[in-house]
């Protein structure tokens, strides 16, 4: 669970999580709160310098803002556009 990790600061390499884009559950207003509270412990626990973070969401906008305002040890190198053309579900 992003929000409450059980590691210790700078403990990991990568961190890859697919956000709420607010639409199925919650908004985009909660997503201010929670991509805040995950991008803070996302910083607090990854490596600096060589610790990475892969971040899917659809709420781009909150997302760069979010890592604007966190900006302890993060720095968004790409920001792709990423097309899902259909999805499986089995």
């Amino acid at each position: 669970n992003i929000l409450h990790p059980s590691r210790r600061d700078s403990s990991i390499d990568v961190v890859v999580s697919d956000l709420p884009f607010g639409k199925r559950c919650g908004s985009r207003y909660d997503n201010r709160t929670l991509y805040l509270l995950a991008l803070s412990e996302t910083a607090r626990v990854t490596r600096p310098g060589t610790g990475r973070a892969v971040l899917l969401t659809h709420d781009r906008v909150t997302l760069t803002k979010v890592i604007r305002k966190v900006q302890v040890n993060l720095f968004c190198d790409r920001n792709p556009n990423v097309s899902v053309s259909f999805l499986l579900y089995t």
